[in-house]
């Protein structure tokens, strides 16, 4: 039996236009030849992120490049004009070299002695450029490109200054600037048009700059079309949906996946292989203002039904994405109605052709044809279409039929672009409602446990997951960018089967790296996955291994960064408990030895009442029971009269002496269940149940057994506190912090009528 083989693809990323449809492609190659794949999105190599701060971590996708050898994958399918483009030719040798001994092909990008798959760069260029220079006589026409180290990016350039030298049109150098060939481009267009104010049309690198030049210029009071001409290249379906729609260049990168996978599989099976060119070519649309529409003159050739294919291409550009595996032949459906139009037009007498066009009418927009739509080129073709037949027919019934078939094609575009837009908001809604319960349940844990990361996974099943594989590293590393290295073996946590999540027994979680794709719980045909790195900022935690789902193509980096933080509060969490359990131990220990060592944590070493931190939590319980008994509670804050006096007269002793006192009489004087505590120095503060009593009743008390206490001692000076109270019914909601802060600003007050310190000065003996 034949090997299933596995194919790593390296690509800059995942939730790109490019990757996207790159990814589409593989997808369709994956059913014919019965392969397994693996996406990694490595990022950009040696990219300088400094200033970037929204991005600064983006490096740590690049330990991906290392987590694929010849051990555990078979061949590797690697976009080294994308990954690249920040670095140097030599330094994507260098990381290829790592997979020396495996089969390998490049896309979009060129390096010798590899097999490698490009666009053709020029052509779809060349033409896109020339109908502007010759059929809209355009002189001024600029550029946005892309980093030199992109190899479509430097040879579109390259074509770029090459035609328009050649019709003498080189203006300036500022008529070049290089952005990033991502919807970040803003920059570069907004300093082109800055630069350029008298620009008529710009070639921008790829779709996603065309779009962001869209927007740039729109900012700037220029409407794409009308005020300037653009075009880009990729014909994504985004720019075949903008209004204008995008003139652009037919670069399929389905195609190139698609095409990719054929060659690698076809190295693995030892059949010679070489580098190719994808051809590709410039398709007019609106954004070179309107091009088509009914008053425009007629084509004699338009009828051709050798075009008819060129027409279905330009109306359904997505189409061929799905095209080599649909069995419901939709081209063949549209060319045979088309056909069957032209033909009814064209019959000397009417028969049956109408019954066949409105069968074949239905069969078209009862499939998801329009999903693939470009709308506006459609409509423009059948606008087309009808201009060009009435322009054969003098006939009034036969005028009357083509305008009812055409009127009803329109009908249906509409009802089915309806439907669609309406299906389409509540896929996102769905997306966006997974996404919100993944998050959430991905920050539930409570515990560092394994069966966390069980639960992870589980939650994985919102947003499409149904098979996931999440190793860990024993020991998370920090990486700071440099060089990085797996170690030779990680720990299978956890695992999800068909949505079934479980931990993994402890005696099977070691998996040498170069099992990471096979062993007896990741096995299996039809395999389509991605592998992601689990990391919070600066630390690695491990890999996720997953099934391919659309949540990465749309919010793919917000995932990983949610399991990265996801893994971040497990691994913490475990760290916690670890300590805690240590923790408690010692406190085993200590409390085996000395049992009173809580309360004297809690204890003030002088008076023997509570400290602070001990008064605070008593105090606290004590105020909730009063409050659950309904009992009204007073809070005070006190303090020693003159305590300064004392020390400076008598000696710190008999301060000591006055402060032990005044805790003491606290303590006794109180009701059993009060909780009294020294706050500091010679402040105190306590708490208490009223029953019955006022708060001032209580204070009063206190102070006439002081009076008394001082009748009796026989010490020179008086033993007295000033106190300042509040009292607090069962509903009062203030906070125990609150209501001492009450307290003491009460006691400033009741400080101003404080008695004297010493006896003789009121005549006490």
């Amino acid at each position: 039996m034949k090997k299933r083989y596995t194919i790593g693809i390296l690509q800059s990323g995942i939730t790109d236009t490019f990757t996207k449809g790159f990814c589409k492609g593989v997808k369709i190659a994956e059913k014919e030849l019965d392969v397994n794949y693996v996406v990694l999105p490595c990022k950009y190599l040696d990219r300088d992120l400094s200033g970037m701060v929204d991005i600064q971590y983006e490096y740590q996708y690049n330990t991906l490049f290392s987590s694929v050898s010849k051990a555990n994958i078979d061949a590797v399918i690697v976009s080294a004009g994308s990954i690249g483009c920040h670095t140097t030719p030599d330094r994507v040798k260098e990381l290829l070299a790592q997979y020396e001994g495996m089969p390998i092909v490049l896309v979009a990008g060129r390096i010798d002695d590899y097999v490698c798959l490009n666009y053709d760069n020029r052509k779809g260029v060349r033409e896109g450029l020339e109908y502007l220079i010759r059929q809209m006589k355009v002189k001024n026409i600029c550029m946005v490109g892309g980093p030199d180290g992109n190899a479509d990016a430097r040879e579109r350039k390259q074509e770029f200054f090459e035609t328009l030298g050649a019709y003498g049109l080189l203006k300036s150098p500022l008529s070049y600037v290089e952005g990033d060939m991502t919807p970040s481009s803003r920059y570069a267009c907004e300093m082109l048009l800055a630069t350029n104010p008298d620009v008529e049309a710009v070639f921008c690198v790829n779709d996603d700059t065309a779009l962001a030049m869209y927007e740039v210029a729109r900012r700037r009071g220029r409407e794409p079309g009308r005020d300037l001409k653009i075009f880009g290249y990729d014909n994504t379906i985004a720019g075949s949906k903008e209004i204008p729609s995008l003139s652009t260049v037919d670069a399929d990168p389905a195609l190139l996946g698609y095409r990719s996978m054929q060659m690698i599989t076809d190295m693995l099976d030892g059949k010679p292989v070489s580098s190719e060119v994808v051809p590709a070519n410039f398709i007019l649309r609106n954004s070179f203002g309107e091009v088509s529409g009914p008053g425009e003159q007629i084509d004699p050739g338009f009828l051709d039904e050798t075009r008819v294919d060129r027409y279905f291409d330009e109306a359904f550009s997505g189409y061929k994405e799905i095209e080599a595996w649909d069995e419901r032949g939709l081209r063949n459906v549209f060319r045979n109605l088309v056909e069957e139009i032209i033909r009814e037009t064209k019959a000397d007498v009417l028969g049956k052709e109408h019954e066949r066009i409105e069968i074949l009418v239905d069969d078209l927009f009862d499939s998801d044809i329009m999903k693939y739509a470009d709308t506006n080129d459609l409509v423009n073709y059948m606008i087309h279409l009808y201009t060009t037949l009435l322009s054969m027919v003098s006939d009034g019934d036969r005028r009357e039929r083509i305008y009812r078939t055409l009127l009803d094609m329109y009908h249906r575009i509409i009802l089915v672009n309806d439907k669609n837009t309406t299906a389409g908001q509540r896929k996102t809604e769905a997306d966006l409602n997974g996404l919100k319960l993944f998050v959430r349940e991905s920050q539930r844990f409570k515990r560092g446990s394994d069966q966390c990361f069980a639960e992870l996974l589980s939650g994985m099943r919102w947003v499409g997951v149904r098979d996931a594989f999440l190793y860990i590293l024993e020991t998370p590393i920090r990486n700071y960018g440099g060089d990085f290295s797996w170690p030779k073996s990680v720990l299978l946590k956890a695992v999800m089967i068909n949505g079934d999540a479980r931990v993994v027994p402890e005696s099977q979680q070691y998996k040498l790296m170069r099992n990471i794709f096979s062993n007896e719980y990741v096995s299996g045909s039809n395999q389509q996955q991605i592998l992601i790195p689990v990391f919070c900022d600066m630390v690695v935690y491990g890999l996720l291994l997953c099934d391919l789902s659309d949540v990465f193509f749309d919010s793919g980096e917000f995932f990983v960064n949610q399991v990265g933080s996801a893994v971040r509060m497990i691994s913490l969490l475990k760290e916690n408990e670890t300590i805690q359990s240590k923790l408690e131990d010692s406190l085993y220990a200590l409390r085996e030895h000395n049992v009173e060592l809580k309360n004297i944590s809690k204890k003030d070493a002088m008076t023997n009442v509570f400290n602070r931190r001990g008064f605070m939590e008593e105090a606290e319980k004590l105020l909730a029971y009063n409050r659950e008994e309904r009992k009204r509670t007073m809070v005070a804050y006190a303090d020693m009269n003159n305590l300064k006096i004392v020390n400076d007269r008598f000696g710190h002793e008999a301060g000591d002496y006055a402060i032990k006192t005044i805790a003491r009489m606290l303590s006794d004087s109180l009701d059993p269940t009060a909780v009294v505590g020294r706050m500091g120095g010679d402040e105190f503060s306590f708490v208490t149940a009223t029953d019955g009593r006022s708060a001032d009743e209580i204070a009063q008390d206190l102070k006439n057994r002081f009076y008394v206490f001082n009748l009796s001692s026989d010490k020179p000076y008086n033993v007295d506190i000033s106190i300042g109270c509040i009292e607090l019914s069962p509903d009062d909601g203030l906070h125990l912090e609150e209501a001492i802060g009450q307290a003491d600003a009460r006691l400033y007050a009741a400080k101003k009528t404080k008695g004297n310190v010493l006896k003789e000065e009121v005549g006490t003996s």
